[in-house]
């Protein structure tokens, strides 16, 4: 009897429990791999992304540039092409100015209303007005006419006086172009403060007969 009660003990107690061993994984069925050779042939779908732009307000920013005012620069001289040319000097008096006009420079050229200087010119000479200047000590007055001509933005002032300028040629000699110069030098540096002719500061390059 007690061997029996013993057995029956022994046949209650559960055995321990083993790991359960790793099913193979189960084979794709026919019917999953057709489902999913259909979906392969179906074209993708297309997704559209949509940008939305802001547009910012329009900022109107105003700028305010100081623009410095032009250079101005007289050239004093005895002579330039077309009006009277003797040498180099009238081809430096024609090209320099009209150089530097393209740099944005107010430029003028003053030369002596010599009476050889071709009618075709004189014809197209503006007076600009007269005054009266002394040149020496003695009080004497000297008439100063000023005669203007504009082209290719240069403007050329012509001293204008009979008593110096009347010679069939620019230079004469030694004795007689000295007072000549004198008083164009004189009369040039006079111009631009004179009246309404106020054109200052100004530059002079001149050449050695117009040296006060």
């Amino acid at each position: 009897m007690p061997r029996k009660k013993a057995e029956a003990e022994l046949a209650a107690v559960p055995e321990e429990k083993k790991p359960a061993a790793k099913k193979p994984a189960a084979k794709k069925t026919a019917a999953k791999k057709t489902a999913e050779a259909d979906a392969a042939k179906k074209p993708a779908r297309k997704t559209t992304v949509r940008k939305k732009t802001v547009k910012e307000p329009d900022i109107q920013v105003e700028i305010y540039e100081e623009q410095a005012a032009p250079m101005k620069v007289a050239f004093i001289g005895s002579e330039c092409y077309p009006f009277v040319k003797t040498g180099g000097l009238g081809d430096v008096m024609y090209a320099l100015p009209r150089a530097l006009v393209k740099q944005n420079v107010e430029v003028r050229v003053m030369l002596p209303n010599y009476k050889c200087i071709p009618q075709k010119w004189k014809d197209q000479m503006e007076f600009k007005g007269s005054f009266m200047m002394d040149l020496c000590e003695d009080g004497r007055q000297f008439y100063v006419g000023l005669l203007e001509y504009a082209a290719d933005g240069v403007i050329y002032d012509f001293i204008d006086n009979e008593e110096f300028f009347t010679a069939g040629k620019p230079y004469i000699n030694l004795i007689d172009d000295i007072p000549r110069f004198c008083y164009f030098s004189k009369a040039t540096l006079a111009v631009p403060t004179t009246g309404r002719r106020r054109w200052c500061p100004f530059i002079c390059a001149r050449s050695s007969p117009a040296r006060p």
